[in-house]
């Protein structure tokens, strides 16, 4: 509150050198506080006004500082300020950071954004323990098309039927490789109102349209799905691959989040020209990024050169098929389905067809997209993977 003896004198001011909470300069933010002018000294002044840090009127400020509540947000700041990342994931280049308010501030306020999988100590260990000389030699890819498609076969979750209506197998690093293949053969795609950013990101400066095909799909064109699909219900996506085959439709499906989805699936792979599949969103595959490809056709691309000469990098495809021998399909969906439960409990959030994903009533979404990418919609939920990782050792 500001006095003085004479409400008139001009040279009887004060100003603000700063403001600070926690060391944190809150300057700025305090001068868009109102200042409330007292009206009984300044009969002509205005009522009230941004502070801007000068004090000449009579009058006040009413500020109040007070610990959040919210408990998403209590849960950010403990594992921003705890387990801060000098190297943070998920970031474009090579950014070594010093933990700073600020650093701490953005961590936690992008905390819950992403898409990578928790870490499941027995499969990360068994990985690490892995010796290069063991997992460089060549490999016989019609035995690990057998190992893998048994392997698919024994879950009780995920029935992937007919996958043997596929001439053509491939290897690839990461389900990245498949996409931009995919790109690169069409000029239109049809696919959903929302989608992973790397598609809206490698096509900026290439003349190709991308057409959301809840609005409608033209006969015989390129179709792109994800199944399942964070934003839509298993039976929203199985309407419109059902409209793409009547209407002979090439269709690609990516069954990146299939390994966690919240539900069982049944699904007939018949229905598709091209299905892509890895267990990076489930297992800490991220370093190695392992991916595979079934196709009707013979696809002429990289992936299908780099199989067909046994170009491919060796260790990546033969950790994963050693993992394959160790770790069931329905592996992580079992080590982390009741802590999931728990923590949508506690933090009240809502499940999607994601078991990563969830979804919060007036949670800032948009926030998000500044740090990313402006195709970045996966902001669009709570990712609870950081939460998974540090159960147990706070509040939750």
């Amino acid at each position: 509150e500001h006095h003085k003896q004479n409400s008139a004198d001009k040279k009887s001011y004060a100003e603000l050198e700063f403001f600070k909470v926690n060391d944190h300069d809150f300057t700025e933010d305090f001068k868009q506080t109102p200042f409330h002018v007292n009206r009984s000294n300044h009969t002509n002044g205005p009522s009230s006004l941004p502070n801007n840090g000068y004090f000449g009127y009579m009058g006040k400020v009413n500020l109040s500082l007070k610990q959040t509540s919210d408990k998403l947000r209590r849960a950010a700041w403990v594992l921003a300020d705890e387990h801060f990342e000098v190297l943070k994931e998920n970031v474009r280049g090579y950014n070594p950071r010093e933990k700073t308010f600020e650093t701490i501030s953005h961590d936690a306020e992008t905390m819950f954004n992403g898409c990578v999988a928790p870490v499941i100590n027995e499969i990360d260990e068994f990985i690490g323990d892995i010796k290069i000389k063991d997992v460089k030699n060549y490999i016989n890819f019609e035995k690990a098309r057998t190992d893998i498609e048994k392997w698919m076969a024994e879950s009780t979750r995920l029935k992937l039927q007919n996958i043997d209506c596929f001439e053509h197998f491939t290897y690839g690093a990461g389900n990245v490789h498949f996409l931009e293949s995919f790109l690169n053969r069409t000029d239109t795609i049809y696919l959903a109102d929302k989608y992973y950013y790397y598609l809206g990101e490698v096509t900026k400066h290439k003349q190709i349209q991308f057409k959301n095909f809840f609005d409608g799909i033209a006969e015989n064109s390129k179709v792109l799905v994800e199944f399942p699909n964070p934003w839509h219900t298993n039976e929203e996506m199985m309407q419109i691959v059902k409209e793409a085959r009547n209407k002979n439709c090439y269709i690609a499906v990516d069954l990146i989040w299939c390994p966690i989805a919240s539900r069982n699936i049944n699904l007939d792979l018949s229905l598709f020209d091209e299905v892509y599949f890895s267990m990076n969103k489930a297992w800490p595959l991220q370093h190695i990024r392992p991916a595979w490809r079934w196709s009707k056709e013979k696809i002429y691309d990289s992936s299908t050169f780099q199989h067909d000469w046994n170009y491919v990098q060796k260790p990546q495809p033969n950790i994963f098929l050693k993992c394959i021998e160790k770790f069931s399909l329905d592996y992580a969906f079992e080590h982390w389905q009741e802590s999931c439960g728990k923590i949508r409990n506690i933090f009240d959030l809502d499940e999607t067809e994601v078991l990563w994903f969830t979804k919060k009533e007036n949670f800032n979404y948009e926030q998000f997209k500044k740090y990313t990418s402006e195709h970045y919609s996966i902001g669009d939920f709570v990712c609870i993977r950081k939460l998974l990782d540090h159960r147990n050792e706070y509040f939750w």
